[in-house]
């Protein structure tokens, strides 16, 4: 029943989550695409290292993004994530797998991505072995604005010519070391270093005499506050994020996957806009009955 449950609040946001393309057409080359943000997670979890992914992805453009399609599959690739050759238990967060193929050691992303609105959000997880100084190279398929990646729980840290220390921050989920890059080319690899450096607290001393005062910036204060701000949020996000609520029910996974493929019709231009939109809500109302059938069936 709390499967039910969870597929009664959830289903809304997955049919509309495939925005109806914005007027000027569609594009297949990704261009106007840029991830706006993508923060990369690292945890040490015994001999493993864990390593969460998150990006704000954007299309700049003014047409929808809808990649290419592939032959063998019918499906169109959107955005192509290579995995480290060693990456083991690859786990998606975000969007739902139904909007993703597993594909030579990699995920590919398959849904379209439309101009303006929201930035679309990905998230995925993956564990490394964990080596003192293990070297992690990464690249992406866009270009990417800034690159911020966080080693969690005091006992990490990174290092390579292209990152930048932002120093520690004091989080809900404990300290976490930052670091940052950027900006970055598609396919423009990025390597560091990962070892073990616990943080080390040092005393305060001791005086009798009253400290001096400190000479203060408030412009300096206001963006650290924001960026140790942006640091919770995100790390909140990932860490904490309800888990996704399992594989569409049966009953109306055929509503599921005809919307899917009205959306591809539309934005292939072989269906007009009033009949798709008159048969996408027809669609997404049968299969939100369904689901508050199974919801009254289980109660």
């Amino acid at each position: 029943m709390k499967k039910v449950l969870v597929w009664l609040l959830f289903l809304p946001f997955l049919i509309a989550w495939a925005p109806i393309p914005q007027e000027g057409g569609t594009t297949e080359s990704p261009s106007q695409v840029v991830v706006t943000q993508l923060h990369l997670f690292l945890q040490r979890a015994g001999d493993r290292l864990e390593v969460h992914e998150f990006y704000l992805v954007s299309n700049t453009g003014d047409q929808a993004y809808i990649g290419r399609e592939d032959p063998q599959t019918g499906r169109r690739y959107t955005l192509a994530f290579t995995l480290p050759p060693n990456a083991a238990d690859p786990k998606i967060l975000e969007p739902p797998e139904e909007y993703w193929i597993r594909l030579n050691g990699g995920l590919v992303y398959t849904g379209p991505i439309s101009p303006g609105g929201p930035s679309l959000e990905i998230a995925f997880q993956y564990t490394l072995s964990f080596t003192e100084g293990m070297e992690v190279e990464r690249t992406f398929p866009v270009q990417v604005a800034s690159l911020g990646i966080l080693a969690l729980g005091g006992d990490l840290a990174a290092e390579g010519a292209a990152l930048t220390s932002g120093g520690v921050m004091e989080t809900n989920q404990g300290p976490v070391r930052v670091y940052t890059a950027g900006p970055l080319a598609a396919g423009q690899p990025v390597r560091f270093r990962v070892r073990t450096e616990p943080l080390e607290i040092a005393p305060a001393p001791e005086s009798s005499a009253p400290a001096a005062r400190p000479s203060r910036n408030p412009t300096t204060e206001a963006a650290l506050g924001l960026v140790a701000l942006a640091v919770a949020v995100v790390v909140a996000y990932v860490l904490l994020r309800p888990p996704a609520p399992g594989p569409i029910p049966a009953s109306v996974r055929s509503q599921i996957e005809a919307i899917a493929a009205l959306d591809e019709d539309y934005q292939a231009g072989r269906l007009e806009e009033g009949e798709y939109r008159r048969r996408r809500e027809a669609l997404k109302q049968e299969a939100l009955k369904k689901i508050r059938g199974l919801w009254w069936d289980n109660g």
